[in-house]
């Protein structure tokens, strides 16, 4: 997800969606799921057609931050030291 997306005024998406759902974003440290790691995830909860709720965390990847990704997401290694995954996030969906 790139940086401050979540920052918009943004409370309605397209008709054609489910009434309810949620909208997962992940960032990673490159493509291969073998090699590389989660930095990012973003959830945004969506009910009749309106945005009601967002979460978003930054995750530490323990691993260096390539400068290709720095460049595309907007997140740089600063942002993830010492931020571990940890969600407790309790709801009635």
């Amino acid at each position: 997800m790139q940086l401050g997306w979540f920052d918009n005024n943004v409370t309605e998406i397209s008709a054609g969606f489910p009434s309810k759902m949620v909208l997962l974003d992940c960032e990673t440290t490159g493509g291969n799921p073998t090699y590389n790691r989660i930095i990012e995830i973003g959830l945004l909860v969506i009910e009749d057609g309106k945005l009601v709720k967002r979460w978003q965390s930054f995750v530490d990847p323990e691993t260096s931050l390539p400068p290709f990704i720095q460049k595309i997401t907007g997140i740089s290694p600063g942002m993830l030291v010492a931020r571990q995954f940890l969600v407790i996030y309790h709801t009635n969906y």
